[in-house]
Order: C-alpha cells, then structure tokens, then sequence
C-alpha cells in the first residue's frame, strides 16, 4: 500500500500531466485518510483554482494554511486563486504575505506586480516586476508585464526595449541576458546587472568579454562610482570592488581584454581617491602596473597607482621621480589631459626645494593688490583672536558670503574677519566698504585685479583657490596675529579663536584627510591656520614660492592649493625641522560645517 508521500508524488506526476480528473480524486483520498497533511489540501485547491472552480480551492488552501500557516507558497497560490475570481484587493494581500514569509521569492512577486496591474496601481507594479526580475533576471514574463506597466506609465521607448529583451530571453537565454545586462549598467540598476553577468560567466567563465562585463557589473554594485567621499566608507562594498578588481585583471593579463587592465588601474584610483582601498590590495595592483609599464610607459593612470603606493609608505620624493620618468613617455591613450597628471605638481626631492628658498615668482607680478579696509589687529577681537580670511570671486562671494557673515558673528566672537575678492566689480567693491563700516574693528576687505590672459579655465580656477595664501601671507607680516584660511562655502560649528589659546607653540593648524587619498588630498585647504611664528611665516613663503614656481612653469591642475603646502611641509619634515602643527581630522572637523555646492 502506497504511503501519504508516495500518493501526493503519483497524484503530481497526474497533474502535470494534465490528468486533472485521477489527480484530483488521489488528493482527495489521501485527505479522508490524513486530513493534517496541509500539502494535500494545497495540491486540490490550486487543480480546483485551475479549473475554474475558484470558490472550492480558495476553500482548500485556506485548509492547508490553517494546518501550516509558515508556508510562503500557500499564500502566494491564495492570492492567484483570489485574482482569478477576481478580487485583487485580496489577491495582493496573500501574495504580500507570501513575500513577507519568503522574500527572495521571484514568482511572488511577479504575481504580486500581476495583482497590483489589475488593479490599475501601475507604480506599485512596476516596483513588484523589477524585484522580481532582479531577483531572477531571466524571468522573461516578469520583464514582458514590467514593459506593459511602462507602456500604461507613458514610458514608451523603456517598454520596448524590455519587451524585446523578455520575449528574447526564451529562445535564445545568451543574447538576451546580454543586451538587459548592459542596459542595467547604463540604467542604474547594477544589481541586475551583477545577477546577470554572473549567470552568462558561469555558462562561459573562460571568455574575456564575460570576466570583463562581470568586473563592470561587480563595480558598479560595489557603489563606489556613485558614493559620495562623505559616505563611501559606509556605502561602499569593498568586497565586490577587490572582485571587479581581480576580475580585470584575469581579463587584462591572462585572457589579452583589450580594456580590462585600463579599468583595473581605474578602479584602484577610483578607490584610493574615495579612501576605500587597503595596502594589500593595492600593493597587488602594483605587482600589476610595474610589468605593465615596462611594456606601455605611457600609461599614466598606471604611473600613478604606484606613485600613491610610494607616498603611502611616506617616500614622497621617490614618487615624484618615478612620476616624471614615466612621464617623458607619450600617452598610451593618445589623451594629454588625465587626471592623474596632477602628479605633475608633486614634488618630493631636497634639489626641487634648494633653489625655491630664494625663488622670486613671477606670477604675483600679474596681480595688483588694493586693501580696501585694512585690518586692526589690536582690535580684532575681545582675546585678541586671529583674523578669519576668506579669499574668492565674486560668484562664490554672491552665492555663500551672506550665510559664511552670519555663521561668523554667531559662532567666531573671538576671530576678525577679512574678506579678499578677485577681480570684482565696483559694486562688489562698495559692498564690502560698506560691511567694513558697520563693524570697523571686526571686519576688513581687500581685492585684487588679476591678469589672467592665457590661462585656461581650469588653471584660473585653481588660481583663485590658491591666491588666498598670498593674502594670508601678507595678513600675516602686517598684522603680526595668526590668521585662518577658511573656504567661504562653509558655516563655523564652533570659534577656532577660543580653541587656539590652549595650541601651545603652534605653527600651523591643517585639517587633515588621514584616509590615504594622496598629496593632493592629505591636507584640505577648507581650514588651513598659521600663526605669527618663524615657522608659520617661513612655511607659507614657502608654500607661495611652490605655488608661483608651478604656475611660471605651466604645470598647473586641479589640487595646487593642497599639493604645494603637503609637499612643502613633507620636505621641511625630512629636513628635521618641521612646524609645530596642530592636527585636525577632517571627518571629526570641530570648526566648520561644510556645504553641499
């Protein structure tokens, strides 16, 4: 005699078969002879659900349910039993507790996304389809409904492009799963993506294309192309950004991928500029650039992954010299602009600093400085506090100067203010004559015109940030009170003035990026104080004189105004003779909140 288990096997192999009629009276046998067995009463109801008899199997898996209320499935056939009567409402209602039970379960939530169609909720459907579809990226139903949703959302061009993708997917799984893969990647939505390219890479994990494409999608679930340096930390999955790093490189290097190894140097410099990335990883990186390099010294982001190996091992001037070697090479990537050139601004070597002791820019012979409100030190503050200095155009000073004003006066009782602006106009001009007569003894301005003639943009810019520390040197000698750089894009949290009496034989104050970003990044020019002290005016002539060598030069990019006061302070360091240097970590920063620009 057959057991409960062997009956409901036969009576499955029936139903299957579409022998509903012999299925149907095994379930109801094995009920009158075990009704506790809740699959028996499941397996009646959805043949009852299947053969229009809805009413009856409603009745059927309500019995399974009450004998095993911790089924997913029972709920989920429950609600198609209720769509077919139809009473959507209820419909997805069950399959909401089937998720709810099972939430990794694709066909729920197609169902529910079937539910919710019915009932006209087009963006609760379209929300239920694409879990669906990134839970089982193969699932083409799930993306042929997701089209019809789109479609009734007046979303067009989206729909057909999914509808395509799903009717392809049963035929032909390869190209189909292809064409949606990329799509996902250039959608935004990588974790189908991933699902996919891991699916075409285990079906074919020797082909170069799969591993790269496999990379491409690891990366972007990693979220680290999109995490802002404030959350990358928390956001960023580090795991899967060492799997699309491993990934391009068994692409570039055992399997010939023409852009694998460029992506697996991008993605270490995308890590490193994010503070994400470990010395191992990195340093395996490394194992791969150096032969790398022997056979393409043109690749500058390659250069560069090793340059930042070597400042991380505190060997800045053997990363400026192994930087400028590579460099005399052309371009691998027939480009004279990437980023990483920066590295050009980099100096670490005692015979670059030698000469810059009694170097004369010419650089500040294009400016012309004009103090409109000269400032009174003796006045500055109720402690006699150091003077804020604020260095701008006139753009930033219109967007940030009126809520940086009122952050000062409520939060930095103790710190003057100096406000310097570039080429303003007169109106600008009066403004500031103006906010220096209504406080006398607390606020004080000056500009100046600048020739910017033959200076491309990005090297104007990088003049405007860095043409405050001429001001703050010239604060510095004529007032004889230590001074603070700040960025106007900001509001004080608390007065760096109180903080500075208990700075015992300080020189500078830097706020401090410790997450090993680079030389361009290590000191952030957002608050930057020296003070009155040998060591603080000698450091920022020296800062100046690096600064104005470069730009006489022409070797000018992005992060000048922090490169030049890391790298002199990383020479005077090696000298022996380092500032005394308040330290500050910028994400624990006291003073100042930074805006969102």
């Amino acid at each position: 005699m057959a057991t409960v288990s062997e009956a409901l096997q036969i009576a499955v192999g029936l139903h299957q078969r579409g022998d509903f009629a012999q299925a149907g009276k095994i379930y109801q046998d094995v009920i009158a002879a075990a009704p506790m067995v809740a699959d028996a009463w499941h397996l009646l109801g959805l043949l009852l659900h299947q053969t229009g008899q809805q009413a009856d199997g409603i009745a059927c898996i309500q019995a399974a349910i009450q004998r095993d209320r911790a089924c997913a499935n029972y709920y989920d056939s429950l609600g198609s039993a209720y769509r077919a009567l139809p009473d959507t409402a209820l419909a997805a209602a069950s399959h909401r507790l089937a998720i709810a039970l099972e939430p990794d379960n694709r066909k729920s939530y197609a169902n529910l996304g079937n539910a919710l169609y019915d009932r006209g909720a087009m963006e609760a459907a379209e929300r239920a389809y694409r879990r669906a579809a990134r839970l089982d990226p193969a699932h083409g139903a799930a993306l042929v409904q997701l089209a019809a949703c789109l479609t009734a959302l007046g979303r067009a061009g989206e729909a057909d492009r999914l509808h395509k993708i799903g009717v392809a997917l049963a035929p032909g799984l390869s190209p189909a799963l292809d064409a949606w893969a990329k799509a996902c990647l250039a959608d935004g939505d990588p974790d189908i993506a991933e699902r996919m390219c891991e699916r075409l890479y285990a079906a074919d994990p020797g082909n170069p294309e799969r591993l790269h494409s496999l990379g491409l999608a690891k990366l972007a679930a990693s979220h680290l192309p999109t995490a802002h340096l404030s959350e990358a930390a928390r956001l960023v999955d580090y795991r899967k950004v060492c799997a699309a790093l491993d990934l391009f490189k068994s692409a570039g290097l055992h399997h010939g991928h023409k852009n694998a190894l460029k992506n697996h140097f991008g993605t270490a410099l995308l890590a490193i500029q994010s503070g994400v990335i470990d010395e191992p990883v990195l340093d395996s990186v490394v194992a791969a650039a150096l032969p790398h390099l022997a056979a393409n010294p043109g690749d500058v982001n390659a250069t560069a992954v090793v340059c930042y190996a070597l400042y991380r091992r505190d060997k800045l001037g053997v990363a400026s010299r192994f930087f400028r070697k590579f460099s005399r090479h052309p371009s691998s990537t027939g480009k004279t602009d990437e980023f990483e050139r920066f590295w050009a601004m980099v100096q670490g070597e005692p015979r670059f600093f030698a000469p810059l002791a009694v170097y004369e820019p010419r650089l500040f012979q294009r400016r012309t400085h004009h103090a409109l409100a000269p400032a009174r030190p003796d006045k500055g503050g109720p402690n006699g506090g150091p003077i804020v200095l604020v260095g701008c155009d006139e753009g930033y000073w219109r967007r940030f100067g009126a809520v940086f004003l009122a952050s000062w006066e409520k939060r930095a009782p103790s710190c003057a203010l100096h406000v310097h602006l570039i080429n303003p106009s007169e109106e600008a001009r009066d403004e500031l004559r103006r906010l220096n007569a209504a406080k006398p003894t607390r606020l004080s301005a000056s500009h100046e015109i600048f020739d910017d003639a033959g200076l491309s943009d990005h090297q104007r810019v990088t003049y405007y940030t860095c043409a405050r520390f001429a001001v703050a040197e010239r604060l510095l000698r004529e007032t004889g009170v230590p001074v603070v750089q700040v960025d106007i894009d900001a509001t004080f949290a608390a007065d760096p003035g109180a903080a500075m009496a208990a700075w015992p034989g300080w020189d500078l104050s830097i706020m401090r990026d410790g997450r090993g970003r680079g030389p361009m990044r290590d000191f952030l020019a957002g608050f930057m104080a020296f003070n009155a002290t040998e060591g603080g005016r000698g450091f920022l002539r020296l800062v100046l004189r690096y600064i104005g060598w470069h730009f006489d030069q022409g070797r000018v990019f992005w992060g000048l105004d922090q490169a030049a006061p890391y790298c002199v302070f990383d020479h005077l360091k090696g000298t022996g003779r380092p500032p005394a240097t308040v330290w500050h970590d910028f994400e624990r920063f006291p003073f100042l909140h930074f805006l969102k620009k």
